[in-house]
Order: structure tokens, then sequence, then C-alpha cells
């Protein structure tokens, strides 16, 4: 089953405690990475407008991801030997567009920093063509999605958790 969750930036450590206590042990996500904790959502019991209302925000901020900080998940993904692709925030009308973007991601894994330059070159000529930014990279594990996208928001199922854990924990 898919889950959703909500990612944050910990500042300090200790309200983890406090987030266990306001939205319970089993839907408080921690990672290996300290600094990032989750929060699971769902659209009947704990919903996601419930959480940002009872954040404490003084210990914590939404983890937010910039463009930069996306290329270099899709970077870790493809070192782990998945086959990540980007999401832009507009839909590209050109075909070839599309497959130039996906031929810059495959070429992450011959090459990690080679594609990597690929893959900014060609983002930025998506930006400046068609104001299209990244906004999530998805990638596969044993035919199960996982999204990691800007707004901190990770789909991914129980299965998976730990592979997104492990590219998260890895940037």
């Amino acid at each position: 089953m898919e889950r959703q969750v909500k990612l944050f930036h910990v500042f300090n450590h200790s309200v983890i405690d406090d987030l266990i206590r306001i939205f319970g042990q089993e839907n408080v996500v921690q990672f290996a990475n300290p600094n990032i904790v989750g929060i699971k959502y769902d659209y009947s019991t704990n919903k996601l407008s419930t959480i940002m209302s009872k954040i404490p925000f003084d210990e914590v901020q939404q983890f937010i991801l910039t463009p930069s900080t996306l290329l270099e998940l899709v970077r870790v993904a493809s070192v782990f030997g998945f086959r990540p692709t980007i999401s832009l925030d507009v839909e590209l009308d050109d075909e070839e567009e599309k497959q130039l973007l996906e031929q810059a991601v495959s070429q992450l894994k011959q090459s990690p920093d080679n594609g990597l330059n690929i893959l900014k070159k060609e983002l930025t000529k998506l930006e400046e063509d068609y104001n299209a930014m990244p906004n999530a990279v998805v990638f596969r594990v044993n035919n199960e999605r996982v999204t990691i996208q800007s707004n901190g928001i990770l789909f991914a199922s129980d299965n998976t958790l730990n592979v997104a854990d492990n590219v998260l924990s890895y940037h």
C-alpha cells in the first residue's frame, strides 16, 4: 500500500518525542539522516492540513527540495541502480524535448558526473524555453513507485520506504 509522508527538517532532535506524542509512533517516520523526519498522512483520519496545524514549527520546518537538490536525488537514485525520472511542473508538448530529458537522465547510469551535467543543461534549456521546473523525482523499486516531490511529500510503500530513506539520507 502506498503511503504519503510529509517530510520535515528537524532542528532539535528532542522534538521527535513530541511528534510521536502528537501523531503516534505509527505515523512518525524516522530516517537514517537524523535531521529528517516524516509524518504519515491520509485523507480520512490524519489529513495533511491537520498535520500542518499541529506541527511545532519552532523546532521543525518543512522539507522543501530545490531543483538542485532534486537533481542530486536523481543522481543518488541512479548510483543506487534505479532508473529515476524527473517530473516537471508543466506538461511538455514537444516529443523531442521529452526524449532529450529522458536521454539525459539515462546518461546518469553510464556516467553519473557527466550525466548530471547533461541533465542540468537540459533542465536549464527547458526552464528557459518552457518555464519548466523539476517538481519530483520518481523511480521504481521492484515495480513499486517511489516519488519524492519538491514540496516535501514522499509517496512510498512500506516495502520501499527504506529505499527512499537511503536515497534521502545519502543526499
